[in-house]
């Protein structure tokens, strides 16, 4: 029986010990929910997920990579490069896995803001389409391949607290690909079609530099390595 003046009691709910958000809701909107309502910014969203997830796989996968048996006078900094990556991506990563990042800013964005960069409707189908012809022969380069199971820390951790990563273009195996120079001839042209999509983002999200530049790093030195060449030759 209700008292007069009581509320009722909740109803007790079990506890998803698998789901740290269990019971968990923000106020107010939840920036980092895809708004089906803008298919548009759901896709560039997933997009820079994406990007963020192959370049995950490939600061775990260096060793295998870009190997430091081939000779040449580059292989000291070489070494000394593979060596500062991990900590590097670390701060760069940051800005993709904490709260306020980038993919929470695609949705904050003013109405009409992408339109006027061109990133909307056909326009970003086409840029999305020239850099996922690439990013499938990637994906199929690295599921070729003789490793029976995928390299320690190659998967990536959540993006938007897991509700973005992998839902559209999903990631890449973290195995050593069995022909690794067309695998990095691959990434490399992958990485550099992401630019027609990053290149229109930045403009309107400048503190994603640091990403974007990172992003470069790996492209050119995946040119490089997928040419076998050393010592700065191309």
């Amino acid at each position: 029986m209700q008292v007069h003046g009581e509320s009722e009691p909740e109803p007790d709910v079990p506890y998803d010990r698998d789901d740290p958000y269990d019971g968990f809701e923000p106020p107010g909107p939840d920036p980092y929910e895809p708004d089906h309502s803008d298919p548009d910014r759901d896709r560039l969203a997933m997009f820079v997920a994406a990007v963020h997830d192959d370049l995950h796989a490939v600061v775990a996968m260096r060793l295998s990579l870009f190997p430091l048996d081939g000779g040449g006078r580059d292989v000291p900094l070489l070494a000394d490069m593979l060596g500062v990556m991990p900590g590097a991506w670390q701060s760069v990563q940051s800005m993709i896995t904490e709260q306020d990042n980038v993919i929470a800013g695609i949705y904050a964005l003013p109405p009409g803001t992408l339109e006027r960069v061109g990133l909307t409707d056909a326009q970003l189908d086409f840029k999305l389409l020239a850099w996922q012809r690439t990013r499938d022969l990637v994906r199929i380069d690295f599921e070729d391949s003789d490793d029976q199971s995928e390299a320690p820390g190659t998967s990536p951790p959540d993006v938007s607290r897991g509700r973005l990563a992998g839902r559209m273009f999903g990631r890449l195996t973290g195995k050593r690909p069995r022909f690794r120079e067309r695998a990095l001839r691959h990434l490399g042209r992958t990485l550099a079609s992401a630019d027609i999509v990053l290149g229109s983002l930045v403009k309107v999200l400048p503190g994603i530099d640091p990403f974007i530049e990172f992003k470069e790093v790996i492209e050119r030195l995946a040119e490089e390595k997928a040419d076998g060449a050393t010592d700065g030759e191309a």
